[in-house]
């Protein structure tokens, strides 16, 4: 026999099912978006330490070169025709815009004024890379210095940049084959002596304090123009020393490259990109120069710009780097720097 039920039975209609599971699916779905939320967040935290690290870490890289610079090259005819000595890298070739800066003895760091523009995207340079003393059988001590070419610059990485996309840069480091200072070599008077000391560097003997150095190939006149015939001379196996270039080496003169303290780019791996004229505008890039954006050009100057200011006994070098993370989804993280160091040339 049916009965009916009675009122104090418990029981859910199916309107409340159905608002419960609505409820209960809600609730999750909260959950979880909180979840992904947080997890995003952690992820461009994260990427926002290591953009940082990253970037101190090429800053502290450039500064410890420029502080042991003796010469920085610019724009002017000289330091142009130093640039065009620079032996080629297939595998890493400057963008179609790189520039160097052009040295203002009495200005400050500022944005550029057409026609009056000094800030270039790339930096060329010599630094001090070590002191060696010899004496030789005669008795007498000699002390040269030697130094070494260092060149940063952009390259595209990909496709490159373009308009849209923020990132498509890589940031090259050439560094030179060891270059000895000719003007001390010429200066020791003692035919023997001289020889002697440039075996002792060509075949990379230890030194007066048993240190052992890179072998020495090139004599370099410090900063004298290039296309005059007795700025490098090759030192040859006998201690002589020739001013045309020997095979295998190119001629006319080129500098060539330290394969292993080179890199041919310093974010390789990392999923960052120097900034390119295209990232957000308070990304930073463009701060000193005229941005130029056009496709042609492939931009200037992206997220790596320099300046050099005063006299020679005291360069002011400012380098502004911005770089931004590569990540396809999320929030780009980015980082924007700038480190002035002073370069005494002599």
């Amino acid at each position: 026999m049916n009965r009916e039920p009675r009122r104090n039975e418990v029981g859910f209609t199916m309107i409340e099912m159905v608002m419960a599971t609505v409820m209960l699916l809600s609730l999750a779905f909260l959950v979880t978006s909180m979840i992904i939320s947080g997890t995003d967040a952690q992820r461009f935290s994260d990427r926002l330490g290591r953009v940082t690290e990253i970037s101190q870490d090429i800053l502290a890289d450039m500064q410890r070169d420029l502080q042991a610079a003796v010469r920085v090259f610019d724009a002017d005819t000289l330091g142009m025709s130093y640039r065009g000595r620079v032996a080629p890298w297939p595998q890493a070739v400057a963008l179609a815009s790189s520039k160097p800066s052009s040295i203002q003895v009495s200005s400050t760091f500022k944005k550029d004024v057409s026609g009056t523009e000094k800030t270039g995207n790339e930096l060329l340079f010599a630094r001090q890379a070590w002191s060696d003393s010899f004496t030789c059988t005669s008795g007498n001590a000699y002390r040269v210095d030697t130094y070494r070419v260092v060149y940063y610059y952009l390259r595209k990485e990909g496709v490159g940049p373009g308009k849209g996309s923020p990132h498509g840069l890589n940031l090259c480091k050439w560094v030179s084959e060891p270059l000895v200072n000719g003007a001390q070599v010429d200066a020791i008077a003692d035919a023997t002596d001289r020889t002697e000391v440039l075996k002792h560097l060509r075949d990379a003997t230890p030194d007066d304090s048993g240190a052992k150095h890179s072998p020495l190939h090139v004599v370099w006149m410090v900063g004298e123009d290039p296309a005059t015939s007795g700025t490098f001379r090759q030192i040859l196996a006998d201690g002589s020393m020739t001013t045309t270039p020997v095979l295998p080496r190119a001629n006319p003169w080129e500098i060539e490259r330290e394969v292993k303290l080179s890199s041919s780019g310093m974010l390789h791996a990392t999923h960052y990109s120097v900034a390119s004229n295209w990232s957000q505008g308070n990304q930073g890039t463009g701060r000193f120069a005229i941005a130029n954006n056009t496709t042609a050009s492939v931009g200037f100057p992206h997220g790596f710009e320099v300046q050099v200011v005063g006299p020679a006994s005291a360069r002011k070098v400012l380098v502004h780097l911005t770089l931004v993370s590569t990540n396809a989804k999320g929030l780009k993280a980015y980082y924007d720097a700038q480190v002035v160091t002073v370069v005494r040339e002599g």
